[in-house]
């Protein structure tokens, strides 16, 4: 579960985190939507706690996870646009 590998991650390991984040943005396995919404929440949240000491690769690539990742079944309107919005 992507989820429960992210909580198990050092926030502080920026090179471990880019690795992860890379490999989510290229292959999201979730096991439902609820998993995909919290995960995506918890990054945020990291995003915002870690923004001084995450490197801006990590932030951008974060960024771009947020982005792929937070739109609707549709495809079209993104879900998190404020949120995300603040660190761009």
């Amino acid at each position: 579960m992507v989820l429960d590998e992210y909580q198990a991650l050092d926030k502080q390991n920026n090179d471990l985190l880019l690795q992860f984040l890379t490999r989510v943005e290229k292959q999201p396995t979730f096991s439902s939507m609820t998993e995909k919404s919290s995960f995506l929440q918890l990054l945020l949240k990291d995003l915002k706690e870690n923004k001084e000491t995450w490197t801006e690769e990590l932030k951008t690539k974060a960024l771009s996870v947020i982005r792929i990742l937070g739109r609707d079944q549709a495809g079209s309107d993104p879900l998190f646009t404020k949120e995300a919005s603040e660190y761009a």
